[in-house]
């Protein structure tokens, strides 16, 4: 078996930084800055005491359309967030000094999603039989709609939700699965060698009016479904991808993709993010070249600092023509590509941002690291199935910013308790209370601290550790934890820290094996966590192309697949916009290593 890199975590001494790769790290930091831009939240029981209507008046700022909402006395930020149907943190992010507070009188620019206007709206509503496993979470990503939505068309699901129950889908929501129709036709191109990471779903067509399979200039058309949506299938003999990433060369007019790949080693170091992930996605490329797929690679040479350059490239006349653009790999830059690709209805994938920002109003946007918000909910779920029968507490801090923390895990966690009618309960206690009065001396006590603190965590975890010689003690903390650097590691040992992660390398698994020695033999170096992550990509959404042609992401709901570090289970996010990878890894130490924790 191959040998696992060096960066593999094996620890010793009590550093914590010592159990992750780099990538891991840098996805802690990548978190602890959003979380700057994520909420101002004021908790209470009247925390919707006042109803708040949407304003009526909505402009445009550039191409973009925002309601205009005047904030009155005695609303909250939270609130306000609520009634439009949005998360605090993209209110926040469109409204940075939101982040200090709101006050009567201020003006919040809040997009505007036509889509939500009448989702209240009864008169009129779609129907769905639940099946036995479904959650109302599960179906209402499933119609692109919100749980409280769904409870309030319909009253019933105040006694909980139950199989063979009849719910009403409010006016507004879209089914976005695909599903199978009876009298379908399937119908799947053939004469491909096998490949590991082709989709399990077959592209179908309905009975009427029947699909027409016809060559014009190199490309195949098709009717095909996505949920009860017909789209036309186009595929071509070759797709053009463009590729976005800082690689800081001196002339970057014609970057030579060729010594990128034989001759990493003479780029200056900043320019490791972006090698490594060329690398990996050339080798994605490569590997499906044998099965058919045909690209034509476009790579461009940008970072956040350059907009002259930036404004450059979005001008030339080949950029029209691209059928998938991956990246940029920084934020600002990505959002201004992102605009281009909506005009000009391109693909694009964003592999770096956590933020859901990137895909409001665009659905030509994916994006593949889950946000906050999806790691605390998916966290949420795995303590609810893993943690039965056991004393589950979550720990509040005194911090105003980090309330809505314990708000997202405590909702979806007490919505599957009362969905799957268990009898479990959760105890919600403040740190300054202490434990002794909490703590259970007969079943595990599974404690829940959503935090980025660091003072307030490291002496949270002291005071956990000396109780162990009593109690059964687990800990779920969150992955920013990693950067905390006097955080004795020994703790996090002995308390089996849990925690989610966005990507995470099992090097044991035979594609990873694979991967590792193709990259050797490529590179002639171990490939780092960008590396991963290029090759992901690669195989991921080039497979689509491949597969489903220029309008792939209509089936990107339909194709689940676990790669090299990351896992890919996408949805869209709401009816105009993009889609959100919610797929994470639950990881724990143990052993003082970093492995995957099961249920």
């Amino acid at each position: 078996m191959t040998s696992a890199p060096s960066h593999l975590p094996r620890l010793s001494g009590n550093r914590q930084s010592q159990i992750l790769n780099k990538r891991t790290q840098t996805n802690f930091y990548s978190t602890r800055r959003i979380i700057s831009f994520l909420l101002l939240l004021v908790c209470g029981s009247g925390l919707h005491a006042q109803e708040i209507k949407k304003s009526t008046e909505i402009k445009k700022i550039g191409d973009v359309k925002y309601y205009f909402h005047t904030v009155e006395q005695g609303q909250t930020l939270f609130a306000i967030a609520h009634a439009y149907f949005m998360d605090v943190n993209d209110i926040v992010v469109e409204n940075p000094s939101a982040i200090d507070g709101i006050k009567p009188g201020d003006i919040l620019h809040i997009p505007y999603l036509k889509s939500l206007k009448n989702a209240f709206d009864k008169t009129k509503p779609q129907t769905h039989k639940t099946e036995a496993g479904q959650t109302l979470y599960s179906i209402s990503k499933l119609y692109g709609v919100t749980v409280d939505e769904l409870k309030v068309a319909n009253p019933e699901l105040k006694d909980g939700l139950k199989a063979g129950q009849v719910l009403k889908i409010p006016t507004g929501g879209k089914k976005i699965e695909s599903v199978d129709k009876t009298n379908a036709e399937t119908k799947e191109k053939s004469g491909t060698s096998p490949d590991p990471l082709k989709p399990e779903v077959k592209a179908t067509t309905k009975a009427e009016p029947k699909a027409p399979s016809v060559k014009e200039t190199g490309r195949v058309n098709e009717l095909a479904t996505a949920g009860d949506t017909l789209f036309t299938l186009v595929k071509k003999d070759k797709y053009k991808v463009a590729l976005f990433a800082p690689f800081h060369t001196e002339n970057n007019e014609n970057i030579d993709v060729d010594r990128i790949g034989r001759e990493a080693g003479s780029f200056s170091a900043k320019s490791d993010m972006a090698v490594q992930f060329y690398q990996g996605f050339r080798l994605a490329m490569d590997s499906l070249k044998k099965t058919g797929l045909n690209i034509e690679l476009f790579v461009y040479d940008l970072d956040d600092s350059d907009s002259a350059r930036l404004q450059e490239i979005l001008k030339k006349p080949e950029l029209k023509e691209m059928n998938l653009i991956v990246g940029p790999l920084s934020g600002v830059a990505f959002g201004h590509v992102a605009r281009f690709a909506r005009k000009n209805t391109i693909p694009i994938v964003s592999p770096t941002s956590q933020q859901n920002k990137v895909l409001l109003n665009n659905d030509c946007v994916s994006k593949m690291l889950p946000s906050v918000t999806t790691q605390l909910e998916e966290e949420a779920a795995f303590v609810a199935e893993a943690c039965k029968g056991q004393n589950v507490i979550l720990v509040s801090n005194s911090s105003t910013k980090e309330a809505l923390y314990v708000t997202i895990f405590r909702n979806r966690y007490v919505e599957i308790l009362k969905e799957s009618g268990s009898t479990d309960s959760l105890l919600n206690i403040k740190a300054s209370e202490g434990f002794s009065k909490s703590l259970s001396l007969t079943k595990p006590n599974v404690i829940i601290i959503p935090s980025n603190s660091q003072a307030y965590v490291t002496d949270l975890m002291r005071t956990l550790n000396t109780l162990l010689d009593k109690y059964q003690i687990i800990v779920y903390g969150m992955q920013s934890w990693n950067g905390f650097a006097n955080l004795d590691y020994d703790y996090l040992e002995n308390l089996q820290l849990h925690y989610t992660v966005n990507s995470f390398v099992e090097y044991e698994k035979e594609n990873t094996i694979n991967f590792i020695k193709n990259f050797r033999i490529l590179c002639s170096v171990e490939p780092g966590t960008y590396a991963f992550e290029g090759y992901d990509a690669g195989m991921y959404y080039l497979s689509a192309l491949r597969d489903y042609g220029l309008n792939f992401r209509k089936k990107l709901p339909k194709m689940k697949w676990t790669g090299t570090q990351q896992s890919f289970n996408l949805y869209k996010t709401s009816p105009e916009s993009g889609y959100e990878n919610k797929s994470v890894s639950m990881v724990m130490i143990k052993d003082f290593k970093l492995i995957r924790a099961v249920k």
